[in-house]
């Protein structure tokens, strides 16, 4: 779905040479950022972004959160 913007992040040394190629070359809408950390790290990461209300505002242009 070409309409929607998907961000990952994965953590830094703890995925394959193959894994990081797989993420790191996709095209159009999917976005890889590696992150010093662990999973966890990028999970707290993730959650803190989609629970900041002006962020969502400003990135979504959306009144209604």
């Amino acid at each position: 779905m070409k309409q929607v913007s998907n961000i990952i992040l994965y953590p830094r040394g703890n995925i394959s040479a193959q894994q990081r190629r797989q993420l790191t070359t996709l095209k159009d809408n999917i976005y890889a950022f590696e992150v010093n950390g662990d999973f966890d790290v990028c999970q707290a990461i993730a959650k803190r972004l989609l629970g900041d209300r002006d962020f969502a505002k400003e990135l979504f242009n959306d009144r209604i959160i």
